[in-house]
């Protein structure tokens, strides 16, 4: 109901007193008090826009074996020269024989910073400084943009890397040991293994800095990962990383400043850094492959929601053939072939995941199921629009992203424990505790299916 007014004469003679005002006078105020006149505040002048494009955050570590390669990386990004459009500093640490040398410049924890009259190296903590660390992870990328302040920032992260995996991804709040994926410290130790940095202390670290990245390096080894990118995506709108082993010296980051200067948006940037750097790989060593993608996280949402319809309808699938002893063979004979493992290291699950759920699903000649891996398809092309490899013949054609896979055997273990070097055991939270509490399997349900994969093929076709 509409509220009505009665309009009367002392309404009247007050509008006309309000009109006979200067127009210069505030709105007239049955207040007739002029001390509780309000003037309005100023507004706040918007903040300047940075002149640089770009700030690249740098966060590693030698690691153990890979110290003159992180050396050689930052030599490179000196060797570039300062620009104002592309800044650069690091958040970096030496392993233990660099730590224990008599090369002060390679002690402690040192922050990098690229200056017009050079790279500047300063130590600001000793070497037990713990990168694994969310909230140190946070305090760098918080002060970094603080310090180089840019239209867009990068965030590379250097060093080791792992698949999902529950030796490495402990979260750091979980009771008992805490080990981690990615940028290996050698210079701490932690449940009987170099300290690391799990998807979700990475996470952790990237929500505290209150950064939004507009693209995430992950110059590790296989990181391109389903599990991985659904965990980060929130925080950047793309994420460069390899599902394969990374070669020991990386990226180029001449090249990478040199493409990031020349474009001030990343994705073009991208299409001319990825096959670069893919191509210098093969021209380095021909015998290993190789892969390098762009993932446009806008582009993730469809991926989740394909799927988890191709998850649903594979459990399906699998369920129909529990009751018949030859069916449930033929499917994990099916399932056996349908598998390129992007790392073939013993104990390694993860897969390709295009290949595996075209092939599964043409294998069993299910028509939803088939369909549905189409639809995942298209969908994962339009979340990856680049991508670079070098493969031996024989090999796939084409590498898309991972994902965790593996026999129900293995994710259901609960007695997962791994011996030190001095024979200390350290018991660590299982694939069955840990996956449920990925965003991938939340939003996919991936995990109902490892559960179930009781995966025993026969060597030859049933």
């Amino acid at each position: 109901m509409k509220k009505t007014t009665t309009f009367t004469c002392a309404h009247l003679r007050l509008w006309l007193v309000c009109a006979t005002l200067p127009l210069g006078f505030t709105a007239c105020s049955d207040d007739e008090d002029p001390t509780t006149e309000q003037s309005a505040e100023p507004e706040p002048e918007p903040e300047p826009e940075p002149d640089a494009d770009y700030t690249v955050m740098l966060y590693g570590c030698g690691g153990g074996n890979l110290d003159d390669a992180l050396i050689y990386n930052l030599s490179q990004v000196e060797g570039y020269g300062y620009s104002d459009k592309v800044q650069f500093t690091g958040l970096v640490k030496f392993s233990v024989p660099y730590q224990t040398g008599d090369d002060a410049q390679f002690q402690g924890t040192r922050l990098y910073s690229l200056t017009p009259t050079g790279m500047e190296n300063e130590r600001i903590a000793d070497a037990d400084y713990r990168l694994d660390n969310p909230d140190h992870l946070a305090s760098f990328i918080s002060d970094a943009a603080e310090r180089m302040p840019a239209k867009r920032y990068v965030l590379v992260l250097w060093n080791h890397g792992s698949e999902f995996t529950p030796v490495y991804d402990q979260p750091s709040n979980w009771p008992g040991s805490s080990t981690r994926g990615v940028v290996f410290d050698d210079n701490v130790k932690e449940a009987g293994v170099d300290s690391h940095l799990s998807i979700f202390e990475l996470e952790e670290g990237l929500k505290r800095s209150g950064v939004h990245f507009d693209l995430i390096y992950m110059d590790v080894c296989l990181m391109n990962m389903m599990e991985n990118i659904c965990q980060i995506a929130d925080y950047t709108d793309y994420i460069l990383s390899a599902s394969h082993i990374t070669p020991g010296y990386g990226g180029h980051y001449g090249r990478l400043m040199d493409k990031l200067e020349q474009h001030s948006e990343v994705l073009p940037a991208m299409q001319e850094y990825v096959p670069l750097t893919v191509e210098l790989w093969k021209s380095l060593d021909t015998n290993n492959s190789y892969d390098l993608s762009l993932t446009d996280t806008r582009m993730l949402q469809p991926v989740l929601d394909e799927m988890r319809l191709f998850t649903d309808a594979l459990i399906e699938e699998r369920n129909s053939c529990q009751n018949d002893a030859e069916s449930l063979e033929l499917f994990d004979y099916y399932q056996l072939y349908s598998i390129y493992q992007f790392d073939q290291y013993p104990g390694s699950y993860s897969i390709d995941l295009d290949y595996y759920a075209n092939h599964i699903a043409n294998y069993c000649m299910n028509g939803t199921l088939s369909t549905q891996a189409y639809l995942l398809s298209n969908a994962l092309q339009k979340m990856q629009p680049v991508r670079a490899s070098h493969h031996n013949e024989g090999i796939i054609p084409e590498f898309t992203v991972g994902i965790t896979w593996m026999p129900a055997e293995y994710y259901n273990r609960n007695d997962f424990v791994i011996e030190d070097a001095n024979g200390q055991q350290y018991e660590y939270a299982d694939y069955a505790v840990l996956y449920p509490m990925l965003k991938f399997h939340r939003q996919t349900g991936w995990g109902n299916f490892l559960s179930i994969n009781e995966f025993q093929p026969k060597s030859e076709n049933p």
